[in-house]
């Protein structure tokens, strides 16, 4: 009898703590119910310049030549953001709506909205747009990105054609300051660095925990032998549209 009492003793001494530990984690059908309304589209029309090409073979001034065939044309730029209030302001990629003359976020519903820019930052490529929702939106739960560890779960849901609206799992492989190389500065800022893939439509897509709760917003990725993302801190976004919604 003593025996079995043991025996019983040990095996939930053994179990309690596994479930203890996943008790925090909620299930992918969960995961997405909860997060798929925070989840948005943003596009922008970017004006650029280019030069009309020159006649093969002909000599011309390339400046003079510039000047006289120039042309504007516009750019379409894609990507993803986070609701991060009920009332409409969007967190999203700084390059996707940075000098844009038409900015749309389209909501999980299928609904496009006009929006414009609120605030924008080069050094973290985070900006902030605000929209006119006819109702107050679902805002992404954030988590603390200051309390995140090495080897933590990392999840993001896909917005290109390829994954869009699919729950993909990673891990946090990275944690500190990182020269910013990918927007040509040598600044150096606090970001979340991780072994994610970001996909063509994927940039502005939230990073989130195995709770649920959004720790970042992924912005850059290297290809090659190691293949990593990176992601902007939830306190860097906190901290960016504070006061945005005045």
């Amino acid at each position: 009898m003593l025996r079995n009492s043991l025996i019983a003793s040990l095996v939930l001494s053994l179990i309690v703590p596994l479930f203890s530990c996943q008790a925090s984690e909620i299930s992918a059908v969960e995961f997405l119910s909860v997060n798929l309304p925070s989840i948005v589209a943003v596009s922008s029309k970017v004006p650029v310049i280019k030069g009309v090409p020159a006649t093969p073979g002909k000599r011309v001034n390339p400046l003079l030549f510039l000047a006289k065939h120039r042309r504007v044309m516009e750019v379409d730029r894609k990507g993803a953001g986070i609701i991060i209030a009920p009332s409409g302001l969007i967190a999203t990629n700084a390059h996707i709506v940075r000098k844009a003359t038409d900015i749309t976020v389209t909501l999980s519903t299928g609904e496009t909205l006009p929006a414009k820019l609120v605030t924008a930052s080069s050094s973290h490529d985070l900006a902030i747009v605000k929209i006119d929702p006819p109702r107050d939106l679902r805002a992404v739960e954030f988590g603390d990105s200051e309390k995140i560890r090495l080897g933590d779960k990392a999840y993001t849901v896909g917005s290109s054609l390829i994954l869009k609206d699919t729950m993909y799992q990673g891990k946090i492989i990275g944690i500190g300051n990182f020269d910013n190389k990918s927007l040509g500065a040598a600044t150096r800022v606090d970001l979340i660095k991780t072994n994610l893939e970001l996909l063509k439509g994927d940039s502005g897509a939230p990073l989130f925990d195995a709770a649920g709760k959004c720790l970042g917003l992924l912005y850059a990725s290297a290809t090659g032998r190691a293949r990593y993302t990176f992601a902007v801190p939830s306190s860097v976004i906190l901290q960016d549209s504070e006061g945005a919604d005045k």
